[in-house]
């Protein structure tokens, strides 16, 4: 996605977000990462280096007071504004207890895109994102999917053209969001940042 003109936004989180974010700084894409403490604290701290590369050639974003440390509470919190900074939501891993499926449930109900890649039955970190496709998620296999679900961002800030919900298809869950806000949408989104 980051080659496609994407920022790529995630929590800095061990894993998935961790590689999400060299994915991104090493071609040399935007990468911002949300964080669940003060904007001085790592967690977990074996994400140092990556913190500090992120503080250089990306962007470290917090809510939270400096010198404040993780706690559980913070996390969903962090999570509400990587939805909203996001035009879409994917989740590679997730088991059905994952804070990714907090993050998925708050974009759907702004009227983001939500996409899951889907893994093995015997995998308990992929009942997560089998939970998210039977609700209505999008199916996603290739950097193709998750394109044909938000768009290209050339293709969806061409002039005249009312971004990437035009005559799309939309899930039940953002249907609803989008029904009960029925506001306009604006583009550029802020996670679009180039």
């Amino acid at each position: 996605m980051a080659e496609h003109g994407y920022t790529i936004v995630s929590g800095l989180a061990s894993g998935i977000d961790a590689a999400a974010h060299h994915g991104a700084l090493s071609c040399n894409a935007s990468s911002i990462a949300v964080i669940g403490t003060g904007i001085d604290r790592v967690y977990p701290a074996s994400n140092r280096a990556l913190a500090h590369r992120m503080a250089e050639h990306g962007l470290i974003l917090s809510e939270f007071a400096l010198g404040l440390g993780p706690l559980a509470q913070h996390f969903p919190r962090r999570n509400r504004i990587i939805a909203g900074l996001a035009r879409g939501c994917l989740v590679v891993e997730a088991n059905v207890q994952s804070g990714s499926l907090i993050t998925a449930r708050l974009a759907a109900e702004n009227g983001r895109e939500v996409m899951a890649i889907p893994g093995s039955i015997h995998n308990p970190q992929a009942r997560g994102c089998h939970r998210l496709i039977k609700d209505g998620a999008k199916l996603v296999e290739t950097v193709d999917d998750v394109l044909d679900e938000v768009g290209s961002y050339w293709n969806c800030h061409r002039p005249g053209l009312n971004g990437p919900y035009r005559n799309r298809r939309r899930t039940k869950h953002q249907q609803k969001a989008h029904q009960r806000a029925q506001m306009p949408h604006f583009w550029p989104p802020s996670a679009l940042i180039r």
